[in-house]
């Protein structure tokens, strides 16, 4: 997507993680605003608070715009929700497939838990609508 000061990469790959909602607008918003100072600093954190990795901001140079994780793997559980959520792999962290596939190293990464995902091994939010909970 074209903004006005930056850009933003998307590939629509939603763990409904909701980082990219803020109180001054979506992540597409504000890279839409990206020409005001406020609404640029809140499009670039949001889209980096993607854990998903779905969004990164983009400079108009093509320069990648954020902090770079250190190697982490945590598991999330979403409280607002009531649900058990992603496995957030983060440093990009080389993952391999059963089948041996090695998927592209990203900054964060959220991979399927419930098993029910039809995008696996990334989760696609099906655990939202399941109604997974760990340990249940």
């Amino acid at each position: 997507m074209e903004g006005k000061e930056i850009n933003l990469l998307d590939d629509n790959r939603c763990a409904y993680l909701r980082f990219c909602h803020t109180e001054k607008g979506t992540t597409w918003d504000l890279i839409d605003k990206s020409d005001k100072n406020e609404e640029k600093s809140l499009a670039i954190k949001s889209a980096e608070e993607c854990l998903a990795g779905r969004l990164t901001a983009v400079s108009k140079t093509g320069e990648i715009l954020e902090k770079e994780f250190e190697p982490a793997v945590e598991i999330l559980q979403d409280s607002e929700k009531d649900v058990s959520s992603a496995i957030i792999v983060k440093g990009k962290i080389e993952i391999e497939a059963a089948d041996g596939e090695i998927y592209e190293p990203r900054n964060s990464v959220a991979l399927c838990r419930c098993g029910e995902s039809e995008n696996k091994p990334f989760c696609d939010c099906t655990h939202y609508h399941i109604g997974f909970k760990e340990n249940e």
